[in-house]
């Protein structure tokens, strides 16, 4: 008669969850990282492209209606403001979207 011997191995929830996937991931997430700094330097080449094709709008409103600097200014950040929240929204919205439909999914399980 053999007696039988047990081994046991201790891994954490994170090692568990992410195990033989974490390389992979990693790479999932510098593939990201690089997309949205593209994105961004595209962005901000529009941004600047539109700004300067409305440099002439801009003197037409200094001189002819006294609008000051602040006021252009203030309008050009409120502006800026309101584009980059409806593309945050957008973003989240997506998001939220896409995670609760692969989280949905039998192939993969995803801590919530």
């Amino acid at each position: 008669m053999t007696s039988g011997v047990y081994t046991a191995t201790l891994t954490g929830l994170k090692e568990y969850v992410s195990g033989k996937l974490r390389r992979s991931l990693i790479v999932l997430w510098w593939r990201v990282a690089f997309i949205l700094l593209i994105v961004c330097v595209n962005l901000s080449n529009l941004l600047l492209a539109r700004a300067a094709a409305r440099s002439k709008e801009f003197r037409h409103a200094q001189r002819f209606w006294e609008l000051g600097e602040e006021r252009l200014i203030r309008q050009l950040l409120t502006e800026s403001l309101m584009l980059s929240s409806a593309g945050a929204l957008l973003g989240f919205g997506i998001r939220f979207c896409h995670h609760r439909y692969i989280a949905h999914q039998d192939s993969i399980a995803l801590p919530c």
